[in-house]
C-alpha cells in the first residue's frame, strides 16, 4: 500500500513516532510544510530521518508568510502533488489552514485520513475564528478522521456523530539515550518542559514552590526548558522565597532532551487545558514519573498514586499538598512510581500495539475506497 503523509513543521515530533511505524509496513511519501516558526526539526533532520526509513520526503518552502494570500498557490501546487502520486491512503494531521483546507475540497474524501491533535482548539488559540472556518470546511468534506485520546475520541463523536473516528494513542517521542547523572545538592528535579504558554500553568507552580518554600525552604528544584515570550514580564517577578530554580529560557535542542528527561525525577504538567501533551510522551518514553492536574488528557494515562501524582486544575492548595507527598514519601515511593509506569507504557503503547491500529484504520480505509 501506498501513503501519503502531508503534514506540518509545528507536528514533527509526533509524524516522526508515526512513520517510524508505517514505514515498517507501507510506502510512504512524506511531504513537509516548512513553516518559519514552530519548528520542532530543521529540514536536514527530518531528510536524514526519512533517508534511513526508505520514506520518500517531500519538502514544501513557502517564499511568504503563510497568512499572505500568495500562499494559495503554494498549496494548490501541495495538492496537485498529492493527486499525482496517485496514493492508495492520502493521511493528513489537519493544521486548519484556511486556504489548504479549501483546496483540500480536492481530495478524494473516501481515500483521506484527517488526523486532529485537537478537536477543539486550545483557550490562546491566535486567529481562532479562521481557523474555526477552516475546521468546517474539513469535517464537511471528509469522512474519515483519527484522533490520539480517549478525551478526544468522546468529544468528535459528540460534536460529530455521523463520521467515522478511529482512537490511535500518539507514539512515544524518543531523543535516544543520556548517562544519569545523580544530584550532588539532595534535591528532587520537577521539569518543566515546552514553550511557556498561559493555559499551561507555569504561574500556579511558582506560587505552590513560593508557599511551599514561605514556611520552610525544601529539597526541591525546578528545571523550566522552553521558548517564552513575555518571562521577564509574567513570570520572573513570581519567583520569590528563594525557590531553587533552573533557567533554560529559549529553543531546546533536541540533542539536549534526552538529558533533560534522564536526570530530572518527575514531568509536571500543570496545565488549565490541553488535548494531549508532547512532554508527557517524552517522559513514558524515559519512565518518568508524572505530576499533572487531573484534566481529562492527563487523567487517563496518570493514575493517582499508582503511576504517577495528579491535583485539582487551577488548585494552588492541591497542587502544594502533592508536592509535599512527594517531599516525604520520594525515597519510599519513587522506584514502585516508576515499575507501574513502565508496565502501563509497556500495555498501551508498545509498537505492537499502536502500529497494529494503523494497519487495521488504513486497511479499512481501502476496503472502503475499493468497495464503493
Amino acid at each position: 500500500m501506498n501513503i501519503y503523509y502531508l503534514s506540518v513543521t509545528s507536528f514533527t515530533d509526533t509524524d516522526l513516532g508515526v512513520l517510524e511505524y508505517l514505514s515498517k509496513v507501507y510506502n510512504v511519501t512524506y511531504g513537509l510544510v516548512l513553516q518559519k516558526t514552530n519548528a520542532n526539526f530543521t529540514e536536514s533532520e527530518v531528510s536524514k530521518f526519512c533517508k534511513e526509513r526508505n520514506i520518500n520526503f517531500e519538502p514544501f518552502r513557502f517564499k511568504y508568510q503563510q497568512k499572505d494570500p500568495r500562499t494559495f498557490l503554494t498549496f494548490f501546487k501541495i495538492i496537485k502533488k498529492i493527486k499525482a502520486a496517485k496514493s492508495d491512503v492520502i493521511y493528513i494531521p489537519t493544521f486548519d489552514h484556511v486556504f489548504f483546507s479549501a483546496l483540500s475540497l480536492l481530495l478524494d474524501p473516501r481515500k483521506t485520513v484527517i488526523a486532529l491533535h485537537d478537536v477543539e482548539f486550545h483557550s490562546n488559540a491566535e486567529f481562532k475564528k479562521i481557523l474555526i472556518i477552516a475546521r468546517k470546511i474539513t469535517l464537511m468534506h471528509f469522512v474519515n478522521f483519527q484522533v490520539f485520546s480517549d478525551s478526544q475520541f468522546r468529544l468528535f463523536k459528540k460534536l460529530s456523530p455521523g463520521k467515522k473516528v478511529t482512537l490511535i494513542p500518539s507514539p512515544l517521542k524518543n531523543f535516544g539515550t543520556a548517562d544519569r547523572v545523580l544530584p550532588t545538592d539532595g534535591n528532587i528535579r520537577l521539569l518543566f518542559f515546552g514553550n511557556i504558554l498561559p493555559y499551561k500553568g507555569l504561574g500556579l507552580l511558582l506560587q505552590a514552590l513560593s508557599n511551599i518554600n514561605e514556611k520552610e525552604e525544601r529539597n526541591i528544584k525546578l528545571i523550566l526548558a522552553g521558548r517564552c515570550n513575555d518571562w521577564d514580564t509574567e513570570y520572573e517577578p513570581l519567583i520569590k522565597n528563594n525557590i531553587k530554580i533552573e533557567r533554560m529560557i529559549g529553543f531546546i535542542d533536541n540533542e539536549k532532551i534526552a538529558t533533560l528527561f534522564t536526570n530530572a525525577d518527575y514531568l509536571i504538567l500543570p496545565y488549565k487545558d490541553a488535548t494531549q501533551s508532547g512532554p508527557l510522551k517524552i517522559a513514558f518514553n524515559y519512565n518518568l514519573p508524572i505530576i499533572a492536574s487531573d484534566i481529562d488528557s492527563f487523567s487517563e494515562d496518570v493514575v493517582d498514586n499508582v503511576n504517577g501524582y495528579l491535583f485539582k486544575v487551577g488548585n494552588v492548595e492541591s497542587l502544594e499538598s502533592v508536592l509535599l507527598k512527594i517531599l516525604n514519601n520520594h525515597d519510599t515511593a519513587y522506584q514502585q512510581l516508576k515499575i507501574e509506569q513502565k508496565n502501563y507504557v509497556a500495555a498501551k503503547y508498545s509498537d505492537e500495539v499502536i502500529s497494529s491500529k494503523f494497519v487495521n484504520m488504513f486497511n479499512n480505509v481501502l476496503n472502503q475506497v475499493t468497495h464503493n
